[in-house]
């Protein structure tokens, strides 16, 4: 299943809750890029590789530096960013 990050909520959302200057920590540029698709990060289980429901995983909305390509990440769910691309396309289709 693929999920999208709509880049106007998200633009939205980093204004809202981004409080400063965004600029990057690394470079002190304020070019970044907002990823249109959703990324995770799994839970570390050390030698062992765990997939399904017992392994943890983190959606995000990553928001790249454009220079220097330093990289937040915000929690797609605490950020209410998270949207199921099918579903947007069977609401769309009614």
């Amino acid at each position: 299943m693929e999920y999208n990050i709509s880049l106007q909520e998200a633009v939205d959302w980093i204004n809202k809750n981004w409080q400063g200057d965004k600029v990057c920590p690394i470079c002190e540029n304020n070019d970044w890029h907002i990823g249109e698709k959703v990324a995770e990060i799994r839970q570390y289980y050390g030698e062992n590789v765990v997939i399904g429901s017992n392994g943890a995983v983190y959606p995000l909305l990553l928001l790249t530096c454009k220079i220097c390509g330093y990289t937040v990440l915000f929690n797609a769910i605490v950020s209410r960013l998270l949207k199921n691309k099918s579903n947007e396309e069977s609401v769309k289709s009614k």
